[in-house]
């Protein structure tokens, strides 16, 4: 970023990028005049105002920017409108009430088990880099990143599986004997052959993941099967998010195409920048454009979230967390905005959207209770 009203002129336009806005914002919070449910006019004149002061901040916050600029704060909105919290009020409003205990959870991390095709499990976690496996001529090797990546070294056939399973607060990447790449995002399975033999290359999904489909030869499709959904492509980009206590499976298109299936005579073709929403009980296949954005969110270590419903997001926040979450009272209407980093612990973003005065948290061990106030 060139200057400081490169920087602010990009944001009060709405063409700033997540990081720059974050930057904005964290910014707008240190100096006591964050953006709020002001007019574009008072906003300009926020700008003018503290254009002097954060162009004598750029300097030092650029050397730090690698470091948070993937998300730095969370701002919240409720109901169904976006606002943004003030920080002048919280500090003008000593009544707030923080429940949060002290006692904080940490971030999810790279953790998974591997299942062998003879039922042996291997905690990826806690095994040393190197060779993990050696079955039909196929090795299975953990990198020196944490990535499990499997290679051939001879003809051999099989008709063998193996299951990486990430745990809740769990999260994993597999180059596929393919070559193909998967990260599986928390509380999620990727069940796939020692050696793609079959005309097809077939894997089966629960949860959430990210594909990047190595495009082979011959034209044999890839296909990912998900609770009653199949989808089908040759080589490309997309995501999945099939939880089972979900109402729809989502696949996002990011590069490429894909056929979406849910029954014979029900295929929909999904273009770049769109999502299929599949919903089961109902037997149709909706798309409609995505926000790549928000769906790429957790591969790319943040939380976004955009007005999105309390229920929604602590059904995130339990996935990552490994928390349990219950609830006191009606949540009708309640959602927040905002960012988060994914890497961060979990007391802060209970205390930040508790500041919003909508909600608040009862902490004991892993339970979390969402209380509406």
């Amino acid at each position: 970023m060139k200057n400081a009203k490169e920087l602010l002129d990009k944001y009060l336009s709405g063409e700033a990028t997540s990081e720059e806005k974050a930057l904005v914002e964290t910014w707008y919070l240190q100096e006591g005049l964050p953006p709020s449910d002001l007019s574009q006019q008072q906003l300009q004149e926020e700008h003018d105002m503290g254009l002097k002061a954060l162009h004598s901040q750029i300097s030092p916050v650029r050397r730090i920017w690698p470091r948070w600029a993937a998300a730095a704060v969370i701002l919240l909105c409720v109901g169904t409108a976006a606002f943004y919290m003030t920080p002048a009020k919280q500090h003008t409003q000593p009544d707030v009430a923080v429940n949060v205990t002290e006692a904080d959870i940490p971030a999810g991390s790279n953790k998974a088990v591997l299942t062998l095709s003879n039922g042996k499990k291997i905690s990826l976690t806690d095994a040393a880099p190197g060779s993990l496996a050696r079955e039909y001529g196929v090795s299975a090797e953990k990198t020196a990143d944490g990535e499990l990546v499997y290679t051939s070294n001879d003809a051999s056939s099989a008709n063998e599986y193996h299951t990486i399973t990430t745990p809740a607060g769990g999260q994993y990447q597999v180059t596929l004997p393919d070559g193909s790449h998967v990260w599986l995002n928390a509380a999620s399975s990727l069940r796939y052959p020692v050696k793609f033999i079959q005309q097809e290359r077939q894997v089966e999904l629960s949860g959430e993941a990210y594909f990047e489909v190595n495009k082979q030869a011959g034209k044999r499709s890839f296909i990912v099967q998900t609770g009653g959904q199949q989808v089908e492509v040759l080589g490309t980009h997309f995501n999945i998010s099939g939880y089972t206590n979900d109402a729809a499976i989502k696949t996002t298109l990011l590069e490429g195409s894909v056929r979406v299936r849910n029954k014979p005579g029900s295929d929909v073709l999904l273009k770049p920048g769109q999502m299929a929403i599949n919903n089961p009980a109902k037997g149709a296949i909706r798309v409609t454009a995505a926000d790549v954005e928000d769906v790429m969110a957790w591969k790319n270590g943040l939380f976004i979230f955009n007005n999105e419903h309390i229920r929604d997001i602590m059904t995130k926040l339990a996935r990552w967390y490994d928390i349990e979450v219950q609830y006191e009272g009606d949540m009708t209407g309640v959602a927040f905005q905002g960012n988060y980093q994914r890497s961060r612990s979990l007391v802060n973003l209970l205390k930040t959207i508790e500041q919003t005065n909508s909600v608040r948290f009862k902490t004991e061990g892993r339970r979390i209770t969402v209380i509406r106030q």
